[in-house]
């Protein structure tokens, strides 16, 4: 029995017992698979009424830049994701730093995606992050600012004022409060995906809600 094949089984055996949603935990290697989708006992995250017409189903992104799977995650899986629903109204995908005050540096990093949002290039500024080629640095953002056009006086005043440091602080908060303790992970409803998930996986489960 392989590593993935054991804890899946353990996570099957925590859920039984009713304590798997309360504390969910995964080690980064954990391969991607159906196991590593949990049904959590919340409401569907959409925003729907008589005016509004269909639901609004958000697809929430737990993301960090320090994290290699992260990265193999956003550069294979999330732009198939966006690509594929960009014109449906009915989706929408946002992403949260989990970031954690002990790691400086991801903080400055996902104030820079933040920044770079600020002049309508955050899935540049976000992807070019993932790139993973270089140690994230004020000279990478500043690089990787000028190479997307972005004014880059702007854009370093809004890194080294904090403009989005509660921000980032704030998707830290909503990350634990949905029990998200490693990324990446995406939460989809009352869906849960742990690890770098492939994008049928994704692509099942948004189905699964748009046809409810």
């Amino acid at each position: 029995m392989d590593g993935s094949s054991f804890l899946s089984i353990v996570f099957s055996f925590l859920a039984f017992l009713g304590k798997y949603e309360s504390a969910v935990f995964a080690p980064a290697d954990v391969l991607p698979s159906f196991s590593n989708i949990q049904e959590i006992d919340e409401p569907v995250t959409s925003i729907s009424n008589a005016e509004q017409g269909p639901s609004l189903i958000f697809i929430d992104v737990f993301d960090r830049f320090d994290c290699k799977s992260c990265d193999t995650f956003v550069q294979n899986t999330l732009p198939r994701i966006r690509e594929s629903y960009k014109e449906n109204p009915r989706v929408s995908v946002r992403v949260y730093f989990d970031v954690t005050p002990d790691n400086p540096e991801g903080i400055q990093a996902a104030m820079a995606a933040k920044c770079a949002g600020d002049q309508g290039k955050f899935w540049e500024m976000h992807a070019a992050l993932h790139d993973g080629s270089d140690p994230l640095s004020s000279t990478l953002y500043a690089r990787l600012a000028g190479e997307l056009g972005i004014e880059v006086n702007r854009f370093e005043w809004c890194i080294s004022t904090g403009k989005h440091k509660n921000a980032v602080e704030d998707d830290l908060t909503y990350a634990q409060n949905k029990h998200i303790l490693f990324s990446p992970a995406i939460r989809i409803g009352p869906y849960r995906l742990l690890g770098d998930q492939p994008p049928e996986n994704v692509e099942w489960i948004i189905k699964k809600i748009l046809n409810f």
